[in-house]
């Protein structure tokens, strides 16, 4: 069987870390990775997301409720340079 090659992109903000001002700050982050599968029943999007979101929680020392996934777009207006 031929494996699949895709890109997965996920977009964070993350809140109250030292790293964008510490408490009250909101701060964005993206991740993007490249998966080679037998099959796209092989991959875990939920499994994923949630191992995402504690690593950037437990990277970052804020709660996992600090960090949330959030739409390319969203992503894009709150990062796009003046």
């Amino acid at each position: 069987m031929n494996k699949i090659n895709i890109t997965i992109e996920m977009f964070f903000e993350i809140r109250n870390a030292e790293m964008y001002g510490g408490e009250g700050s909101v701060g964005y982050a993206e991740i993007k990775e490249d998966i080679c599968l037998e099959s796209l029943k092989d991959y875990d999007l939920q499994a994923d997301a949630k191992g995402k979101i504690k690593g950037f929680a437990d990277m970052m020392k804020v709660s996992r409720e600090d960090v949330r996934i959030i739409s390319r777009t969203e992503y894009e207006e709150n990062t796009e340079e003046d």
